[in-house]
Formats: C-alpha cells, structure tokens, sequence
C-alpha cells in the first residue's frame, strides 16, 4: 500500500510486533498512544520511530488530495502529521517548503524557529509540523500520551535568556 495507515491502523500495526494484548488483554487495540508508549517501553524509543516510519513514510505516497493541496498558494501550512507526504507534494509541484517541526528540548535546549513571514510566498512556504518529523526531527516525534503531555507543558514554557523556549 502507497498510503499510510490512519492512526487506529498504525495502532494495530504496533499491537502485533509489542505483545500489548498479552499483557493488556482488555486493552484497546485501537489506542495509537498508549500502544506507542507500550511498544516504546517494551521495545525501546529508537525501534517505535523506526516501526512508525516504516508504517506511515517508507515507501509511501502522496495521495492525490495530499497533492493537489499542494498545488494551491499558501504560503503558510501547518500539519499535525509527522511523516514527509507534504513535503514531497510540494516538491513534485516545484515548491520549497521552510521546515518547522516541534521541539521537546527534552535534550537539547534549542531556540524556537523564527522566519521572516514576509518573505515566505507559496513556493516557499512555511512548514510546521506540530507534532514533529520523522525524518529529519525524529527526536520530537509526538505519539505517546506522555509525548503529549511534554508537548502541553511546553506549550507553557517561559522564554529562556537566549530567545528559545525551555523544556
């Protein structure tokens, strides 16, 4: 298949390779965050985003609605999706997608990226992904419930002398 599972799919997907129903026998299967968390902890942080990109970016398309909103003008776009749909249908239509994905700084203390939005046109558009990139930002990868707890306490975070915010 060419198009990525929808989250309750990918959910299943991780189900079969973590054992979740074995420990959790009245566990839902269907649960993408709690799955997550299970095969993270089982398995490890590494191996989930590997089984994630595999599932939703590897080999993968985008679909044809994916591609022709792609072709509008916007010079701003904002996705929760992790994966690199987006940026190849812009790529296919000669766009040059400013990259923005989510910062945990659970490691690093980075400052937040800040563009010129003035100088951002449609084939340049500004790229956010909210809920990281599984390419090029794997470490602010946000699928478990306790990704999305850190993503809300630093939704709070005060702005740090250096201009970034602070985990």
């Amino acid at each position: 298949m060419h198009r990525p599972p929808l989250g309750s799919a990918l959910a299943e997907q991780l189900v079969a390779k973590s054992g979740f129903l074995k420990r959790y026998a009245d566990g839902n299967p269907r649960d993408l965050q709690r799955l997550a968390l299970h095969f993270e902890i089982t398995k490890g942080r590494a191996k989930l985003i590997d089984e994630i990109r595999a599932q939703v970016d590897t080999g993968k398309r985008p679909s044809p609605i994916l591609q022709a909103l792609a072709k509008m003008d916007f010079p701003m776009i904002v996705t929760t999706n992790y994966d690199t749909l987006i940026d190849r249908a812009l790529g296919l239509n000669g766009k040059q997608p400013v990259l923005s994905a989510y910062k945990n700084n659970q490691v690093l203390d980075e400052p937040t990226d800040d563009y010129q939005y003035d100088e951002l046109t449609p084939e340049r558009p500004f790229l956010v992904k909210i809920h990281g990139d599984i390419v090029q930002k794997v470490d602010s990868i946000v699928v478990t419930d306790e990704d999305y707890i850190q993503m809300m306490l630093r939704m709070s975070d005060k702005a740090s002398p250096s201009g970034g915010v602070r985990a």
